[in-house]
């Protein structure tokens, strides 16, 4: 059976891994220049906030029953999922699709730098998301 605390583990570890790989294509972006490795970064520090919001929702929807909330707070953990899936849509989204935009109708020319280097952190990115993926599977099978 799986304890209590295995979900905040599961989020801690996708929070950590998460913000490795944003850092690794923020850097990747910095040297590249690359329109797309700027959208992965948005991307991935976006599911990095993600993830604590998530740990917010966890917290507070363990808070007891008040007067002002009969009901108490364990909803709440739905709700900060709902503003997670809002903002992976709408500030990754808006952010990825501006910087296409602007690199599609800019005027500079666009040249192919160091692209092992995008070429290297999409691999390491694709990498460590099956091992997430690979630990949501043996999670899912304990339960």
């Amino acid at each position: 059976m799986v304890g209590p605390g295995s979900s905040k583990k599961a989020i801690y570890a996708a929070l950590f891994g998460n913000l490795g790989i944003a850092i690794s294509k923020l850097i990747a972006a910095l040297f590249t220049g690359s329109a797309s490795m700027w959208a992965e970064t948005y991307l991935s520090f976006s599911d990095t906030f993600n993830q604590v919001l998530l740990l917010v929702g966890i917290r507070t929807s363990k808070k007891h029953v008040t007067e002002r909330h009969p009901f108490g707070y364990g909803e709440e953990q739905f709700f900060w999922s709902f503003i997670v899936a809002t903002l992976i849509f709408g500030i990754s989204g808006i952010l990825s699709l501006e910087q296409g935009l602007g690199s599609i109708l800019g005027s500079e020319s666009h040249r192919f730098e160091n692209v092992s280097i995008s070429y290297l952190i999409s691999a390491i990115s694709l990498y460590s998301k099956l091992m997430h993926y690979e630990l949501l599977l043996d999670y899912l099978r304990m339960q």
